[in-house]
């Protein structure tokens, strides 16, 4: 099933410089999203799956080579979902995990851009269980993002130069 859709969001996280070439850090990141599918019967809709928002918690760990950042991250991972059939909706939270890896480049001082892929796992749920009798499992399912995006990095007491 493919679906269609985009998200925007944002990331906070802090970096730990290790030794020389290493670089270790903690990152929190959110995305509003719109993503999702319909099916329809002889051009009515009859069902649709939301994909409304995709959050994670992870840490990472990057090889550093002057202003160049190859990482990789892994965490906890959740998605919210919103499934209509029939004009019925139920919406649930679900839990997982994220991996994924990425390269940064700082540009300027204070400032990086990145590109990023991450692929979130979330596990199965019960739908309608008001309705349904222990409720209609969603299955596991797989998000796989490729993100690009620009970063501020504060100055906490030392100066930041374009390198990491």
């Amino acid at each position: 099933m493919d679906f269609t859709g985009g998200f925007g969001g944002g990331t906070i996280g802090y970096n730990w410089q290790v030794s020389p070439n290493w670089l270790i850090g903690l990152e929190g990141e959110g995305a509003g999203a719109n993503i999702g599918q319909t099916a329809s019967i002889l051009g009515y809709p009859v069902a649709s799956y939301k994909i409304r928002s995709f959050a994670s918690i992870a840490g990472r760990v990057g090889f550093t080579a002057n202003e160049w950042l190859l990482y990789a991250k892994g965490g906890y991972g959740w998605v919210d979902n919103k499934l209509t059939v029939l004009g019925v909706s139920d919406s649930q939270t679900h839990n997982g995990y994220v991996v994924g890896a990425g390269v940064e480049w700082g540009f300027a001082p204070n400032w990086s851009a990145k590109v990023e892929y991450l692929m979130y796992h979330a596990d199965s749920k019960n739908y309608f269980g008001n309705l349904v009798p222990g409720g209609v499992a969603s299955g596991d399912f797989d998000i796989n993002t490729i993100k690009g995006g620009i970063n501020y990095h504060f100055n906490w007491g030392a100066p930041v130069v374009a390198r990491y």
